[in-house]
């Protein structure tokens, strides 16, 4: 696998906008899905500039956002789409979906999202979502238009968290392209 480590770059979110140690940590828990090798190149990258890998990620210290979505583009480039769907499915466990109704469970994973950001703007909501039911076992998911990550990041998060909420295993959820609106950067509607 390429080396998915790079120099700094601009990201669109606001530079002081910044992300929980915490989950950037259960980012890198996450990457062993793909493989051991990946979540090493991972945890390099994202451990930061002049440290250890050893080191670790701070779990109580804030990141700068765009340090990872910088990581999290150059993983979507380098080695695809499906690595970052996989990584992201992984972050979400049952744990984090403590309901069964789809509703609700898009809902919390919103709420989770603003947790884990702060000190940008108010509109700067890096990882904000939005879902409505299309029908039964059909959802239109959608991320706002502020949202920052990568389309395959937050597809992954909306499969892992259909999945737990209405207890289907992940490979039975799926995944469809659908329109955004003007006020969104990405739509997909999940079904199972």
């Amino acid at each position: 696998m390429t080396d998915i480590s790079s120099e700094t770059t601009r990201s669109s979110a606001a530079p002081q906008t910044e992300v929980a140690g915490a989950y950037v940590s259960r980012l890198i828990d996450g990457a062993v899905a793909v493989s051991s090798v990946f979540q090493e190149k991972l945890r390099r990258a994202l451990v930061g500039t002049g440290r250890s890998p050893t080191d670790g990620i701070d779990e109580t210290a804030w990141r700068p956002v765009g340090e990872v979505v910088t990581t999290l583009s150059r993983i979507r480039t380098v080695a695809g789409p499906d690595v970052l769907r996989t990584t992201a499915a992984q972050m979400v466990g049952e744990e984090c979906v403590e309901t069964t109704d789809p509703q609700t469970a898009f809902a919390t994973l919103d709420e989770r999202a603003a947790q884990q950001v702060h000190r940008g703007p108010a509109a700067d909501r890096v990882a904000a979502c939005r879902a409505r039911r299309v029908e039964d076992g059909r959802w239109r998911v959608a991320t706002v238009e502020s949202y920052r990550y990568p389309p395959a990041f937050a597809e992954g998060l909306f499969r892992s968290t259909a999945a737990f909420a209405v207890g289907v295993p992940r490979a039975a959820v799926e995944i469809e392209r659908a329109s955004p609106a003007a006020d969104e950067r990405h739509a997909v509607v999940v079904s199972w």
